[in-house]
Formats: structure tokens, sequence, C-alpha cells
């Protein structure tokens, strides 16, 4: 199977000869010049078809038929994004378009799965907050379950006590040597005074509270335990 040509556009450099395309032809195909030739080639052609618009005068009425035809095209194009935003605005459009989003959800479960999936392991990726947010949540919504409280209204940055990018900043300043957000593989968010001390509601939104949260590596944090690394949680939390 043959390759596909790339179909150069003029002002392209070429990668290997550095040359800048110019043109294609009939008889001699890709045409190649200098930047300076280039130009030089533009600029002559620019004053002949000026020349020629001033001169002749069906040129020029083709020329302005022309611009009258591009200009009536983008007035349309322009009106058809407008009412088309407004269409999306509409509530009754939208309502229309979340259903048949949820009936090809329905019908494709395991497409929409595949792509929820996957945006979320690119997001995780590519976006360090992202990720520090979802591993958060996740300890926040492990450490309920294990306590038996399932009713807790208080949501998770309540319970953190500060923004994502405060939470993301705190965490940032406590690394160690060697740390970085493309490692975070490697380590974890580990509770200076552990989530096993936890009996009650207060106890769990107490615990997940971003002074007592610390990264660590993760052999460490695995290593220790339920330990905690002789924190007193008075002094953490001063009262």
């Amino acid at each position: 199977m043959m390759l596909e040509q790339k179909k150069w556009k003029q002002g392209e450099v070429h990668p290997e000869t550095g040359m800048v395309f110019s043109q294609y032809d009939k008889r001699r195909g890709e045409v190649w010049a200098t930047r300076e030739i280039l130009n030089a080639r533009i600029e002559r052609k620019r004053a002949r078809a000026n020349e020629k618009y001033k001169n002749d005068s069906d040129y020029r009425l083709v020329r302005v038929q022309k611009q009258k035809a591009y200009s009536k095209r983008d007035q349309v194009r322009a009106k058809e994004r407008i009412r088309s935003a407004k269409r999306r605005e509409c509530p009754d459009v939208r309502r229309y378009h979340c259903e048949k989003r949820k009936e090809w959800a329905s019908k494709n479960k395991d497409r929409q799965l595949a792509r929820v999936a996957a945006w979320h392991n690119h997001k995780r990726a590519t976006d360090p907050l992202f990720n520090l947010a979802g591993r958060y949540r996740r300890s926040v919504n492990k450490a309920i379950s294990l306590k038996g409280i399932r009713e807790i209204k208080t949501s998770n940055l309540e319970i953190l006590g500060c923004t994502w990018a405060q939470f993301f900043t705190h965490i940032e300043s406590l690394f160690d040597v060697g740390m970085t957000w493309d490692n975070r593989h490697l380590w974890e968010i580990d509770h200076v005074v552990p989530m096993a001390s936890a009996k009650t509601h207060e106890d769990v939104v107490r615990l997940n509270h971003y002074s007592n949260l610390k990264p660590l590596w993760l052999k460490q944090n695995r290593s220790k335990g339920a330990g905690s690394h002789g924190k007193n949680p008075r002094k953490i939390y001063g009262n």
C-alpha cells in the first residue's frame, strides 16, 4: 500500500532541504525556492494583479463580484453560528440533546464507559491537580466507608478546609527530595494522625483536614502501618 503524498502549502519549509514550497506545476511538479525568491514572486504577482484591476474593467467586475460572494458567505456563516448558539441555549433544545445523549449512552454502555475511563486516565496523567483531588476523594470515601459512616453530608472541600489549588500547593511544599508530580505513582497522601484512630463522623472530618495530610513515599507509607509518627492530634489542630 503506497503512502499518500504530503500536500504542501505555500510557504512551508522542507524539513530536510530547508527550501520553501512555492507551488505545484503541471510539468515540473513541486516547485521549491528560497524565502527571498518566493517573497519576490508573490510581490510581482500582487503588483500585476493590482495593475490589471486598475486597467481592466471586466477583471475588476469579476473581482468585485467574488469579494461580494465571499462577504455574503461569511455573513451567512456568522448568522448560522449565532442561530446555532441560540438554539443550544434554548432549554427545550438543551433538554432534547440531553435526552439523546442519555439514550445513546444507555444503548452503548460499554463504549460510554470506555470513553469516560479514557478521559479520566488522560486527565489524571496530564493534570496533577485533578489527580490529587481524585486521590483525596477516594481516600475520604474509603475512610467513611470503613467506619460505617454512610450518610455524611459534609462536602469534600469542607472536610479538606481549603481549595484544591491551595491543597495542591500545600502538598507540593511538603515534597521530600526526589518527589515530583511526574512520579506521583511512587508516593501517596499520608495521614499524619492515622485514620485507624477515627471513631466517629467528627473524627473522619477532622483527620482529613489538609493540615493532617502530607506526601509520603509509597513503601514508607505501607511499612509504617497505622502509626502516627508520634504526632499528637491536639498539636495539629490546636485543640
